[in-house]
């Protein structure tokens, strides 16, 4: 909880910076990247309560961890990795393509959505426990995530 609610503290701030210094910030990249990593906070925050016994705050964390998640994940495709762009070439990708085949986009865009939505597991009030050991649910959603943002190193570049 103190590392997820620190890191998004930390980006939060970083985000309000880069507006700050470029001199605009509201309706920019800034701005709706500190939507995100704000609706992450939110989600960990309520997960936090909700683990704490206040059992009140369900609808509103699982209401957070499905806009963070989707909000991420088009974050990840539009803004990070440039695609779902019109052209006619590659419908929903973008005009040039590095690894060839547009199918390989497809299949990224479909598990970059599910290994977007493992992370839900590492701070899900009830999930963890349910799947059995948290420390090996922990593992694998780590693993996950670091196989995750390596694929999104290479669409990046």
């Amino acid at each position: 909880m103190i590392v997820a609610v620190s890191v998004c503290s930390i980006r939060i701030i970083q985000c309000i910076r880069q507006g700050y210094d470029k001199g605009e910030y509201f309706m920019t990249p800034f701005f709706f990247n500190t939507l995100k990593y704000l609706a992450t906070l939110l989600t960990a925050i309520f997960a936090f309560y909700y683990k704490l016994g206040a059992s009140d705050i369900q609808a509103a964390w699982l209401l957070f961890a499905i806009i963070s998640s989707f909000y991420s994940f088009f974050w990840d495709l539009m803004m990070d990795w440039d695609l779902l762009q019109k052209n006619d070439l590659h419908p929903l990708l973008r005009e040039k393509l590095i690894f060839g085949s547009p199918r390989i986009y497809y299949l990224i865009i479909v598990g970059n959505f599910i290994m977007r939505l493992a992370w839900i597991m590492t701070i899900s009030p009830k999930l963890a426990a349910f799947l059995g050991n948290n420390n090996l649910v922990f593992l694998v959603t780590g693993m996950i995530e670091i196989f995750r943002r390596g694929i999104w190193n290479l669409l990046r570049v």
